[in-house]
């Protein structure tokens, strides 16, 4: 009967313990439509993402469409036409823009026409997805 008990509360632990390794990732890519996404799934706080160039034309606006539960920070660095490389920033460098995301729902900004280098931090463990835009 001990073993028995014994052999139950080892699964008990083993299954509470694999449940609380739940699958965490985080990414951003640039899509088939050339906007930028980004994917979470049991994001921890603390994790980061960057892509490559977003290209905002004259006279159009950044257009934010999210489903999240849970907080990021989404920052613009503006890149020279004659850049390269794609600029990384360090901790010193200052975005053209950011703005954080906490909530499920479009939203659209000003913003300066040019290309960017877009960066992305989980603030708040996260999960859904932020398709950015322009419109």
């Amino acid at each position: 009967m001990m073993k028995k008990l014994l052999k139950a509360a080892a699964a008990a632990v083993l299954a509470v313990s694999l449940a609380g390794c739940a699958k965490s990732e985080f990414g951003m890519r640039m899509n088939e439509d050339l906007n930028v996404e980004i994917n979470a799934e049991n994001a921890k706080k603390g994790a980061t993402a960057m892509a490559g160039t977003f290209e905002l034309e004259e006279g159009k606006k950044i257009v934010v469409d999210s489903e999240i539960e849970g907080e990021v920070l989404i920052e613009f660095y503006s890149v020279s036409n004659d850049a390269d490389t794609l600029p990384i920033p360090d901790e010193s460098a200052k975005p053209d823009f950011e703005l954080t995301v906490n909530s499920s729902g479009k939203t659209e900004y000003d913003l300066a026409a040019g290309d960017y280098f877009v960066s992305s931090e989980v603030m708040n463990k996260t999960t859904g997805q932020i398709i950015i835009s322009s419109k």
